[in-house]
């Protein structure tokens, strides 16, 4: 078991572990999905990451789903990869369309059944991967309370979330901008494992409320290996560090950008595993 996995799964860490999309060392995202990963591992190992992303791109799309299986067959890597891919209440959204959405199927039969599709969907999905990755990080960035109030999100997407996480065997972490304090009594029940808040502002709020309960991811600036200097660095990862109070899964608060300086990614590296 990979040590990110046994993290999300039982908790608790060992060590700082840092898990990240290593996109500045790409010029343009390779369209192969095998070339993109094999680059991310090696990349990756030379930063000593301890996890990377998989992005699946329209996950809905068979023959891209089989493209995928194929990239990740006969791959070895001590790194954990998490598969990454749309949650079904965004995909809904998207589907139908903000507006529509926002003016006329908050809560109607039709929103319901797609939410419904969808879930199964992505339990489908899972279950394809479960062999070939270490855990799933689904994106939702409709599901924070900037756009959705509390209850609406106990009514429509924490089912989808408990459905998810009793369906496979996969530690499931989710990646959302915005504000999520609010909803995270709903996120602990649901079985989810870990989160990465993107909002720096509630970071410790989120630390505290989950009472380590669930792994709490990031949430370093990631501007500052672009536009920052060492000791900028240094302090923003000390915030992190007071923040999570101990040992902690590293990641940016949302990818390490293309223009990011590799020394400056190398020197933070360095500062997380010593």
């Amino acid at each position: 078991m990979k040590q990110i996995t046994k993290a999300l799964i039982m908790g608790g860490l060992e060590k700082n572990l840092i898990f990240e999309s290593p996109e500045f060392a790409f010029q343009t995202r390779p369209d192969n999905y095998r070339d993109y990963l094999v680059a991310s591992i090696n990349h990756a190992e030379d930063y000593m990451f301890d996890a990377v992303p998989f992005p699946l791109r329209l996950y809905n799309q068979p023959a891209d789903i089989e493209k995928a299986l194929e990239s990740l067959s006969g791959i070895t890597t001590e790194m954990g990869i998490g598969l990454v891919f749309s949650a079904p209440f965004t995909c809904s959204v998207r589907e139908v369309g903000a507006t529509k959405f926002f003016l006329e199927v908050r809560e109607s039969l039709e929103l319901q059944n797609l939410l419904s599709l969808r879930t199964q969907k992505s339990i489908d999905l899972l279950k394809r991967f479960e062999d070939f990755v270490d855990f799933a990080i689904l994106i939702d960035p409709m599901a924070c309370n900037n756009l959705i109030s509390s209850d609406y999100f106990k009514k429509f997407v924490f089912p989808s979330y408990n459905y998810l996480s009793q369906s496979t065997s996969l530690p499931i972490v989710i990646h959302t901008p915005g504000k999520i304090k609010k909803n995270l009594p709903y996120i602990l029940e649901s079985g989810i494992k870990g989160i990465q808040p993107i909002d720096s502002d509630e970071l410790e709020d989120i630390i505290e409320g989950s009472n380590k309960r669930i792994q709490v991811m990031g949430n370093f600036n990631r501007k500052l290996l672009v536009y920052g200097d060492g000791e900028d660095i240094r302090l923003e990862l000390e915030r992190c560090r007071k923040a999570h109070n101990g040992y902690f899964i590293f990641h940016t608060n949302f990818w390490i950008p293309r223009r990011a300086n590799p020394k400056k990614v190398k020197y933070l590296s360095d500062l997380i595993k010593n």
